[in-house]
């Protein structure tokens, strides 16, 4: 989680997860890989959450849960249910006719 908190330190402010840089979910990825060897005051929850977030493409294409899922080694599911708590947070919006998302407008 060291490698996380001094990335967003750098970066200074919360724009880091949602700027174009692609090292983003580089960032996000270690930090969840590192999460079974962390200490308690972390929220692994969160950090998957923070990861899903970050993976949606910046142009506002759509994207679907099992292509998303693939990209971020997760299984569908558990990515189907972080997106759909990112779509009632008003973060993401799903295309009923492309059965696809994209980050919010």
């Amino acid at each position: 989680m060291a490698v996380i908190r001094r990335e967003a330190a750098e970066a200074g402010h919360i724009d880091f997860l949602l700027a174009g840089s692609e090292d983003r979910l580089g960032v996000l990825a270690r930090a969840y890989e590192a999460i079974p060897n962390s200490d308690a005051s972390v929220s692994s929850s969160l950090v998957a959450g923070l990861l899903v977030l970050a993976a949606f493409p910046r142009d506002g294409s759509l994207v679907g849960n099992a292509e998303l899922a693939r990209a971020l080694g997760m299984n569908s599911t558990t990515c189907h249910r972080y997106i759909g708590t990112l779509l009632v947070a008003g973060l993401v919006e799903r295309d009923p006719a492309a059965r696809k998302y994209r980050l919010a407008r």
